[in-house]
């Protein structure tokens, strides 16, 4: 069964800054969550970097779902690439997945079948995530291009 859930994340306006805010049960809860840190230090400069993002996620069938402070675990992957003698971190969101189970099967698929995976087999991580949890970035940011 695929339920759907809400993940809100921030851009800078040159998009180079990334911030991950969190996965909601609903499309209301993220908005919510738009709200309170939209006039916190660093989210306040630039209202366009908001973005509410549906993912689905599979649960068993028979399995009874509260949604609200559910553990999703989110698979991501991170590499480094060097330009003009820079070095750079790519940050790849894969997939969220209700179980560690499927996160560490997932992984293994990713390593045999993707371009970055074969790569850069080692730079998976997976991420717990609470839903509905409003502390992430709750505090803002600090803007250090000055």
């Amino acid at each position: 069964m695929l339920k759907y859930f809400f993940k809100v994340i921030y851009k800078t306006r040159d998009c180079c800054e990334y911030f991950d805010l969190g996965v909601f049960s609903s499309l209301k809860n993220a908005q919510r969550k738009i709200l309170f840190v939209s006039s916190k230090v660093g989210f306040s400069q630039w209202e366009k970097g908001f973005k509410i993002l549906k993912i689905g996620v599979r649960f068993k069938k028979n399995d009874k779902i509260e949604k609200s402070n559910l553990i999703l675990y989110s698979i991501t992957h991170l590499s480094e690439i060097e330009e003009n003698q820079l070095i750079y971190d790519v940050y790849k969101d894969c997939k969220t997945v209700s179980t560690l189970e499927d996160a560490e099967s997932e992984i293994e698929f990713l390593k045999a079948h993707t371009r970055y995976g074969k790569k850069h087999p080692d730079g998976f991580q997976i991420n717990e995530i609470i839903v509905d949890n409003y502390t992430s970035w709750s505090e803002g940011f600090d803007n250090y291009d000055s």
